[in-house]
């Protein structure tokens, strides 16, 4: 059986226009189903925030009506290249709205990539930033 694959993007422009979903089963729980979407990034040039947290909107009231299932969580992938998150504050709005209110900072894990393109110190020193 084919499994599914995500492009990944290399270079500036966002490489994931539209929502994409990916199924995967734990074997030790196969009664239970993990999605994992792709969805395209906030702060991206080729379509604004409002957009995007659109998408996301509707593809989360989409599932809802099919599965009976709310999201669990997020992980928000963050390139550690980049010195900072472009308008924390904006973020923690989103999750609330995509997570509840309720101990939504439990259900969201930063995650960052492209650590093969910064001195690991300067990497580390970002990440000590972003735990603050």
């Amino acid at each position: 059986m084919e499994r599914p694959v995500s492009a990944v993007c290399h270079g500036l422009a966002s490489g994931t226009s539209k929502i994409q979903e990916f199924s995967l089963y734990d074997p030790g729980f196969p009664a239970h189903r993990i999605v994992l979407i792709d969805t395209p990034g906030f702060n991206n040039a080729s379509m604004d925030d409002e957009t995007v947290l659109g998408l996301l909107t509707h593809w989360q009231s989409q599932f809802y009506a099919k599965t009976s299932t709310r999201l669990a969580g997020i992980i928000y992938l963050h390139d550690i290249t980049q010195k900072r998150l472009p308008r924390p504050g904006q973020y923690d709005k989103v999750f609330k709205l995509l997570c509840g209110t309720d101990n939504w900072a439990l259900k969201v894990v930063l995650a960052t990539t492209m650590w093969d393109e910064i001195p690991i110190q300067m990497g580390e020193a970002r990440e000590t930033d972003l735990r603050k």
